[in-house]
């Protein structure tokens, strides 16, 4: 016993520190949004009769395992204190995931805690912290959750247990807008390799997984016929008369200023890219590459007194508010507008492209753009909806984690043949980020967690 504690200890020490610090910050969080509402309605009713209001309320909103799960937390005399405990196991089992899926070397589990410390969880309180994370980050690590018994199953065959597991994981996770698209994409490439490769246990498993985000698709896609969500259009009574174009422009720039100049994510992401480029090549040019992205993530997140007018010439600062996008009726001959529509473009591009020349093959080229692509479409497809204004910034949080798994991938596979090299040949480096790494991890998320409460 004693050894099977020091393994976990030695394995997932550093998560479980992640996920107490976190408890503890739980511990000072209250209900707030929709869920002051929920908890007033939902406890002084029978639980009988608080099914029948969230079936009723599924009849335009179709996510039938989120509100039953927060419908019954709301109704609970004790269920505020449930969702604290669970929130925790929720994000040990995101930074399980992430690490089992992207991480060969566990000495980069540090950089997995580093990075999801530094997510503004502040974002998951919008709605209120039940309705918010159970919507949402739940539904992340349910995603997750599927691909790890995905990529398990190209290996082995799994128990009865992790099939029911993945089965729900799936269904929860597919009944997510942003999610199901996804998904559905994810699971059709892994079926043609698993038919690819002859592994006809994966090919299965993929198949019925298709099947089951294909049903989602269909509710989803049937509710939004019928107009099920139609009265939200009271938060953004202008939508109807946006062009497509002003709709891709909105989404597209709010999307990118968010990412690009909101949170030091990126901008570590870009810092990787230009190390690699460094190291592989001394060409001016393929180094321009990973300078420009860097430089202006930099500049554009940070107001240092020097850069303070670059700063605003290129931030478009819509992030938050998203309406209307960056070209709007009030600035349509401003020439500014366009030269901040041009830089976002021209950094999202070079990063992409820098990602795709540091792969060491082919096949980790087109990993690293797909995650970023795929994280991206999950905020670009709000553009056919209001929610992309009334959802407000929790919106991002799939997008941000394909930039964290992008960049623990990146980092993974370059860091036998360049990180470690270089961090070994300098012993006082390599001290120094053993210390300084778990301790930025921390204040990263004790940081983040001081929003919250």
């Amino acid at each position: 016993m004693c050894n099977r504690i020091q393994k976990i200890a030695k394995q997932d020490g550093f998560f479980i520190i992640l996920v107490f610090i976190s408890f503890l910050f739980h511990l000072a969080m209250k209900p707030g949004g929709d869920d002051i509402g929920r908890i007033s309605a939902y406890s002084t009713m029978s639980y009988k009769d608080v099914l029948i209001d969230t079936w009723n309320f599924l009849e335009r909103q179709p996510r039938y395992f989120t509100y039953l799960i927060v419908g019954t937390l709301c109704h609970l005399k004790y269920g505020f204190w449930i969702w604290r405990v669970t929130d925790c196991i929720i994000i040990f089992i995101i930074l399980k995931s992430i690490s089992y899926l992207f991480v060969k070397n566990k000495d980069l589990n540090l950089l997995v805690g580093i990075l999801i410390g530094m997510y503004p969880f502040s974002e998951m309180m919008t709605a209120g912290a039940i309705s918010t994370t159970v919507g949402y980050t739940w539904v992340l690590s349910s995603l997750l959750l599927a691909l790890v018994y995905l990529k398990k199953a190209n290996c082995e065959k799994l128990r009865w247990y992790e099939i029911l597991l993945f089965t729900l994981a799936t269904i929860y996770a597919t009944e997510q807008e942003q999610i199901c698209i996804t998904l559905f994409i994810i699971f059709t490439v892994w079926t043609i390799f698993s038919f690819y490769k002859k592994n006809w246990y994966s090919f299965a498993l993929c198949c019925v997984a298709e099947l089951l985000t294909l049903c989602n698709a269909f509710i989803l896609f049937y509710v939004a016929f019928v107009g099920g969500r139609s009265n939200e259009i009271i938060y953004y009574p202008d939508f109807g008369s946006l062009s497509f174009i002003d709709k891709l422009e909105m989404a597209f720039s709010s999307t990118l200023d968010r990412v690009l100049f909101t949170n030091s994510i990126m901008l570590l992401l870009t810092g990787f890219i230009l190390f690699i480029i460094w190291q592989r090549t001394k060409s001016k040019i393929y180094t321009f590459l990973g300078v420009v992205p860097f430089t202006v993530c930099f500049i554009g997140s940070t107001k240092p007194f020097l850069f303070e007018n670059i700063h605003n010439a290129i931030n478009t600062t819509i992030s938050d508010t998203v309406k209307y996008g960056t070209i709007h009726i009030n600035n349509y001959y401003n020439i500014s507008s366009y030269f901040q529509l041009f830089i976002l473009c021209m950094t999202g591009g070079l990063i992409l492209l820098s990602l795709f020349l540091i792969g060491n093959n082919l096949k980790e080229s087109l990993f690293s753009v797909a995650f970023i692509v795929l994280g991206l479409m999950t905020r670009m497809m709000l553009m056919f909806t209001v929610n992309i204004f009334a959802s407000s910034t929790r919106t991002y949080l799939f997008l941000w984690f394909s930039i964290i798994c992008t960049t623990v991938y990146i980092v993974d596979n370059n860091y036998v043949e360049i990180i470690y090299p270089y961090i070994n040949r300098r012993k006082n480096l390599s001290t120094f980020i053993q210390i300084a790494l778990p301790v930025l991890a921390v204040c990263a998320l004790i940081n983040n967690m001081l929003a919250c409460i």
